[in-house]
């Protein structure tokens, strides 16, 4: 049986990081020693904690599955190339656009897997800067920034524009001035979009252009 089914699965829809297609999310609690590290630094660290059955200084009542797993996750990673890895202790993120590295690593960490993301089709072609939506009718995808100033205006603008879809986040997002986390909005055309510059300027941090999928 194909290992991919049994996951938890995401669907990507964008590329990310502008680049990779695919992406799997493991969870180890020795996760931020991949932080800032080469591969075989990490590895050399992890071997050396396991051989001694000792623990960094931030895991606290830390036992030898944790140090097994941390191995277990970097021999795979070992054996491909061309990704990239983020850290969000207790998760790690494996990114990839070659298929079969990521077939491969999730195979061989399937117990340690939150979720995976995958495109929906076979072998996609996923553009920069695109973003590809069933059910969005509009062309474009605006992600601000965390913190912008407050702008009266532009919420009014926006509220009633049935050129604007804005969700309720982005719209607090908006209104206080900042938030954590990512906030976006979407703009129906680029005649909308030009006036959304003028109105946010540098606090646009991304604009994606949608391409909509048949539901």
């Amino acid at each position: 049986m194909n290992h991919l089914k049994l996951l938890p699965t995401k669907k990507t829809n964008k590329l990310f990081l502008d680049k990779f297609r695919y992406k799997i999310v493991v969870v180890s609690r020795l996760s931020q020693v991949f932080r800032g590290r080469d591969i075989e630094d990490a590895a050399e660290k992890i071997a050396h904690w396991r051989e001694n059955k000792t623990f960094p200084g931030w895991v606290y009542n830390g036992v030898a599955s944790d140090l097994d797993r941390a191995y277990n996750i970097v021999k795979a990673f070992q054996k491909v190339s061309d990704y990239k890895l983020m850290v969000s202790s207790p998760f790690l993120t494996f990114y990839t656009d070659k298929f079969d590295d990521f077939k491969q690593v999730s195979k061989e960490l399937f117990d340690y897997v939150k979720y995976i993301s995958m495109p929906e089709d076979a072998n996609p072609v996923l553009e920069k800067n695109t973003v590809y939506l069933k059910r969005i009718d509009y062309d474009f995808k605006i992600t601000i920034t965390q913190r912008i100033p407050n702008n009266e205006s532009f919420f009014k603008w926006c509220t009633g524009n049935d050129k604007i879809r804005m969700p309720r986040r982005c719209r607090d997002h908006v209104r206080r001035g900042w938030r954590s986390g990512d906030s976006y909005f979407y703009v129906k055309d680029a005649k909308t979009l030009s006036m959304v510059q003028m109105f946010l300027g540098s606090n646009i941090q991304r604009i994606d252009r949608v391409v909509k999928k048949p539901v």
